[in-house]
């Protein structure tokens, strides 16, 4: 959880990311979710451009990618949902390290879409 969030805004996403107040992420992937280890508050930091796209989670995620792969048609994501098209890229780095979890893969693809999340049906 980004670590501006106020308690208040801590619990109302936490919620709506697990699925526990209806909207999309009770639609579509909270059902999968059966064990939390955590939800935490960390510095996240957002670097978007039409050329270079970069999430870094407090030294726990690196995110970037800066090459859109060529498709055909319209390309959607289950966690932003059907509804929010985007663009798939090729990830020039996917890196977590946050104990119990520690990968690092890259030329894998990576999905760039605006999307809203809301709590309600």
């Amino acid at each position: 959880m980004d670590d501006e969030a106020d308690s208040d805004q801590y619990e109302a996403l936490r919620q709506i990311y697990l699925g526990e107040v209806g909207g999309h992420p009770a639609n579509s992937y909270a059902a999968a979710i059966q064990e939390v280890l955590g939800v935490e508050s960390a510095d996240i930091n957002l670097q978007h451009s039409k050329s270079r796209w970069r999430i870094g989670v407090q030294g726990r995620v690196e995110v970037r990618a800066s090459e859109a792969t060529r498709v055909d048609g319209p390309v959607t994501c289950g966690i932003s949902g059907d509804q929010n098209p985007g663009t798939e890229y090729t990830a020039d780095l996917l890196k977590v390290t946050d104990d119990p979890f520690e990968w690092e893969v890259s030329g894998k693809a990576s999905f760039v879409a605006p999307f809203s999340y809301a709590g309600g049906d």
